[in-house]
């Protein structure tokens, strides 16, 4: 019943009229949780699964102006099953600055459960731009190389232990449409195993509501399916991606 009222809410939101003088539900973004999973056909009497979930974030602020965002937990687990190869993030905290045709943000995240290791205050920064009414364009980073303290006293890293992320949708408004991404991992599990790969996506995203509004675009329960490759250690893989998040959003 709870899931029913969560979903009426978000419709509400999402299609309640805008007003020409402010944005869309006040800036305020809501998500319960927002999952991602790649799943390789197995081809060596293994499935392979790819995971990433964060759990209830909310954001606030201005529309055109600060924003703050609070997440409560992430996961991550590159190849699902394997022991000791995920890695979980506890609080949250980044800080916003959106203007009409681009947005910026930098935070911290708490604390990071690095296999192995636990470390505290690692940094996360990312833009979007749009170049046009249609098109948008993001990248993002997440570091775990780059901390305050580290129980295992791990060497700081500027490129090591970290993951980008480029984006690109067409059109960004619209409730269906087509996206096209490219991820760089490099993460250290211990002196014996690593993880470094890059993954090329291509998919369709959509929301079950989505409205552009006078100054951004509101989504309500966004999607994504689509397929991707994966080359890691000179081994290719085809995946087939798909994601939903509970949640509704402004961009």
């Amino acid at each position: 019943m709870r899931s029913i009222r969560l979903v009426i809410a978000i419709v509400v939101i999402t299609t309640a009229p805008a007003r020409a003088d402010d944005c869309e539900n006040d800036g305020i973004g809501i998500s319960m949780f927002d999952a991602r999973q790649a799943v390789e056909p197995a081809h060596d009497n293994a499935l392979h699964i790819d995971v990433a979930v964060r759990a209830i974030g909310i954001t606030w602020g201005a529309c055109e102006g600060l924003r703050h965002k609070v997440e409560l937990s992430a996961f991550e687990a590159p190849d699902l099953g394997i022991a000791d190869g995920n890695f979980w993030n506890l609080g949250r905290y980044q800080l916003e600055w959106h203007a009409r045709d681009w947005s910026a943000y930098a935070g911290l995240r708490t604390i990071t459960m690095w296999s192995h290791d636990v470390r505290v205050l690692t940094p996360v920064v990312g833009v979007r731009v749009l170049p046009t009414a249609d098109l948008a364009l993001a990248a993002s980073i997440e570091s775990g190389g780059v901390f305050a303290w580290s129980r295992a006293s791990a060497t700081r890293q500027l490129r090591g232990d970290v993951e980008i992320e480029l984006v690109a949708a067409y059109p960004a408004s619209a409730a269906t449409r087509g996206e096209l991404r490219a991820r760089w991992r490099d993460y250290t599990i211990d002196e014996m195993r690593s993880i470094r790969d890059v993954t090329f996506t291509a998919g369709l995203g959509f929301a079950l509501v989505a409205r552009n509004g006078p100054r951004h675009a509101t989504r309500g329960i966004p999607g994504f399916v689509g397929l991707a490759l994966r080359e890691n250690h000179d081994q290719s893989a085809i995946m087939i991606v798909t994601e939903l998040a509970y949640a509704v959003t402004t961009d």
